[in-house]
């Protein structure tokens, strides 16, 4: 199993660079094409009949934006040259992003991502675009983070693992990168107060015994957790040195989420290391 195929979402800000320079690494690794995706949609409010004269402020802010689209572009494309990368394609949709995200990916193995800001006026916006997407999407969700630099296929890869249908998608959809990393480690989060000794599930046995089939060894570990389960894999996956996290998204109703919090919730509010989600 292998990845022919990446789709980025080529993000606005500082960490562009960044971002590219993984993906173009990451499809350089896979021999894979990649194709670098820039959303510039520009919503209208509601009443508000669109002006298209020369000079008014709507047409000035649709060329701003198709502007900042094309130098992300740019952007983008120099990465892939400097990577030596065979097969690769800038597209420009106007679409809404998520809409562009998802039906783009169709067309992908694997679809990549800027995390949210930690603050500013885009973070809102920024997450609303993530959970719609890890949602939607129809392919797994490669999310990375917005400070440091991080090299695609290398070092250790955490998966966390709880016998659902999400961990199990993600573990699957992981498989490529699993496959090329120094180590795996299977986390399952116990609550505080769990038997040290009790016997190991049937769910995990399955899971090493299908990994190994893929030729992946992996070390079991059953955490305690004396804190939100979302914070409690970060603080695993940073704390064992880890370069890759692996695992499901939404476990729950995304409202329900919202409400009581969820693994998904808390990942993405601190992500610190590459994630790849899966719902």
């Amino acid at each position: 199993m292998t990845y022919r195929s990446i789709l980025l979402h080529i993000d606005e800000g500082p960490d562009v660079d960044a971002q590219c320079a993984y993906a173009a690494g990451l499809a350089r690794q896979f021999d894979a094409r990649l194709v670098g995706l820039s959303c510039h949609h520009l919503s209208l409010a509601l009443g508000a009949p669109p002006v298209f004269a020369d000079g008014d402020p709507l047409t000035t802010r649709m060329r701003e934006i198709e502007d900042a689209a094309l130098e992300r572009e740019t952007i983008f494309l120099r990465h892939c040259r400097q990577a030596g990368l065979v097969a690769f394609d800038a597209i420009r949709d106007g679409s809404p992003a998520v809409a562009a995200l998802c039906s783009h990916g169709l067309g992908s193995d694997l679809v990549v991502m800027g995390a949210p800001e930690s603050a500013g006026p885009r973070r809102a916006a920024q997450r609303a675009l993530i959970d719609a997407v890890l949602l939607a999407s129809a392919r797994p969700v490669l999310v990375l983070p917005r400070a440091g630099r991080f090299e695609p296929g290398q070092g250790k890869a955490v998966v966390a693992w709880d016998g659902s249908l999400g961990a199990a998608h993600a573990a699957a959809a992981a498989l490529p990168l699993l496959q090329r990393a120094t180590s795996v480690d299977l986390v399952r989060a116990l609550p505080i107060g769990a038997a040290s000794d009790m016997p190991m599930p049937v769910d995990i046995t399955r899971a090493v015994a299908w990994l190994s089939w893929h030729g992946i060894a992996v070390q079991v570990r059953l955490a305690p957790v004396d804190r939100q389960v979302g914070q409690a894999l970060i603080f695993d996956a940073k704390a064992m040195g880890a370069k890759l996290l692996v695992m499901g998204a939404w476990g729950r109703p995304r409202v329900v989420e919202r409400l009581l919090g969820g693994a998904t919730r808390e990942v993405l509010s601190s992500l610190g290391i590459p994630t790849l989600f899966a719902h």
